[in-house]
Formats: C-alpha cells, structure tokens, sequence
C-alpha cells in the first residue's frame, strides 16, 4: 500500500480524485491502494460524509432477464445465473408479499439488484474462495426506485449508506466518486488474468 503523507492530508489532496486525474477517458481505474487510501483520508481529516458513506464495489447486477458482471472469463461454471433479483430470505418485504399474496412477489419483473463488495467492513476474495463462495457473500442492494445520473456497471465503485447505519441494514445509494467518470476496480481474478495476458502477450 502506497504511503498517505501529511503533505498530502494538509493539502486536502484526495486519493481517489488523484488517481482519477492521471485517466483521461470516460473511465478511471482504482488500486487497493487508492481505496484503502480514501477511507484513511476521510477518517484523518475528519469529513462528516465518512462517517455515514461507505465506498463500495459494483460485482454484479441482476434483473429479471438475468445478470451482468460477477465471473471473469477463467471461470468454469456461471453460478450467477441462478441468482434472482428477488430473495424473501433477505428481503422482509418481499417475504411479507410472499406469505400474504399466495407466493407472489409484488413487482418482481421490475426489480433490479446490485451485489457489492465493501471494503470498509469485509471483502471477499473471488481467487481464493471461488466463483460460488464469492458471490454468496456480496452484499445485496435494491435500486429499482434508485434515481441516479447514470447506470452502473459492474467494477465500478459507488458510495452508498445504510437506513439503520448502526446495524448496517437497508444499504442505499449515495453518489459516484467522480462525476464525470467511471471508477473501476476489477476483481482480483479478473486483474489478475489481465496481467497474465499482459505477460503471454495477448490481446486484453
């Protein structure tokens, strides 16, 4: 992890909005470093927003026509394409309409769903648990009625923030790093391949 210097802290000079200037198309493209470095920066300088935003990373979405993101081309099976963009087992709601509509889930063919790595609490590691083991433990986020500037995409990193912020339940969404940009942070098995590729020659 790259050192945060205090010439940097006193400056107000932001990692993320740093690593971003050095992109110039329409996507940037983040380091653990970065990241890491973000959180001690809000933390240390004593920003409001750090205590009630939270940076997280865009692994997959899931509609009612399927999913986006998840597994890197090097994966054998696609486990995503079992996942719903409905689950009665962590939605109350859902699991309310469920039991008083005869099993129907209001809506369903509309609901859109983001899964999330979050750095700040925990991480999964696609490399060493696998496809399967990684995906169960993302983060579930609804943004059916979620108004946003623009669509997310997988990869990317987002803030969002939590209804109950003590018991870290109802995650919502806030805002993009960058405006104008993509922030992208690839998973470490998709990076990873890329690197080999860069290695072999290959075309990326």
């Amino acid at each position: 992890m790259a050192d945060l210097t205090h010439q940097e802290l006193a400056e107000g000079r932001d990692p993320i909005e740093e690593a971003a200037k050095v992109q110039t198309a329409d996507a940037a493209r983040a380091s653990w470093s970065d990241i890491l470095n973000k959180m001690i920066f809000d933390q240390l300088t004593g920003k409001k927003k750090a205590r009630s935003e939270f940076p997280a990373i865009v692994r997959g979405i899931v509609t009612y026509e399927g999913s986006v993101g998840f597994h890197s081309s090097e994966s054998r099976y696609d486990f995503s394409e079992y996942l719903s963009n409905t689950d009665p087992f962590y939605s109350a709601a859902e699991d309310k309409q469920r039991v008083m509509h005869g099993g129907i889930i209001k809506d369903f063919k509309d609901k859109k769903i983001l899964f999330l790595e979050t750095p700040f609490f925990y991480f999964p590691n696609d490399v060493y648990l696998g496809d399967y083991l990684w995906q169960s433990c993302l983060m579930r986020m609804d943004i059916t009625n979620t108004k946003a500037k623009r669509d997310f995409v997988p990869d990317e990193m987002i803030y969002i923030t939590f209804n109950n912020i003590p018991n870290l339940s109802g995650p919502k969404f806030v805002r993009f790093p960058i405006e104008d940009k993509k922030l992208m942070f690839p998973s470490e098995k998709k990076a990873k391949s890329v690197r080999q590729k860069h290695l072999d020659g290959s075309p990326v």
